[in-house]
């Protein structure tokens, strides 16, 4: 086979440019239609909530970004979903499979006291509600409530079976002064043309998956809405 020329490697190089060029182009496209019909956030007229003490006997609710959120009544804390560590745009943008950051976790359980975690409820199993459950469990005994695919993940962590619960639709579960109903719904229409993003890809994602397990990715998208009461004391 003849050695390439000058001029054939001139020729891959702009053809591989152009290749380049265009795949940019077509995904700011897509971009920018998934953003067009979004407000921007500082348009909404929002006023300013008054920051009070709380009492002793108060339910805090912690935000720890995305849709983490901590509710303690301070004898019992409820976490749902459990995503501390924070993966790379490039990560992400590669298709990496992820994994939990410990030491992040560590930390975050030491700064705000996660001592107390009775359970841990994804709202469903995509990595950015679920990517760090198995590791908040195996450092506090809590249980994991949650569908089929989020039990597969925590038995993919290590985490022990009679710390994990599969969730039923529209059944009251008690943690201390909590009660917890899980209601079953849909994941929001956030993908192209409306559909659900990423059905499989986002649970696969999760380096703690079990490899085998069955049904591990067919409630990747189970969705729950939840209520969470506490009884007055």
């Amino acid at each position: 086979m003849p050695a390439p020329t000058l001029d054939d490697l001139k020729s891959w190089a702009t053809h591989a440019v152009i290749t380049v060029a265009v795949v940019i182009a077509v995904v700011a496209l897509g971009i920018a239609l998934l953003l067009r019909d979004r407000p921007d956030i500082d348009a909404i007229d929002w006023q300013p909530l008054t920051v009070l003490e709380p009492r002793p006997d108060a339910v805090t609710v912690t935000w720890f970004g995305v849709s983490t959120l901590l509710f303690d009544d301070g004898d019992t804390q409820i976490l749902i979903d459990g995503f501390f560590s924070r993966p790379s745009l490039a990560d992400l943008v590669l298709d990496v499979p992820v994994a939990s950051n410990a030491a992040h976790i560590n930390l975050v359980m030491d700064k705000y006291q996660l001592r107390r975690i009775a359970a841990i409820i994804p709202v469903h199993s995509h990595f950015d509600h679920t990517l760090d459950i198995g590791a908040i469990a195996n450092r506090s005994s809590a249980s994991i409530l949650g569908s089929a695919t989020t039990a597969n993940i925590a038995r993919g962590a290590g985490v022990p079976e009679d710390q994990i619960l599969v969730a039923e639709s529209d059944v009251d579960y008690t943690f201390g002064d909590f009660t917890v109903r899980l209601i079953d719904s849909v994941h929001a229409p956030i993908g192209w043309g409306g559909a659900t993003p990423l059905p499989e890809r986002s649970t696969n994602r999760c380096n703690c998956r079990p490899r085998s397990a069955p049904g591990a990715k067919a409630e990747a998208t189970r969705s729950w809405s939840r209520t969470v009461r506490e009884q007055p004391s």
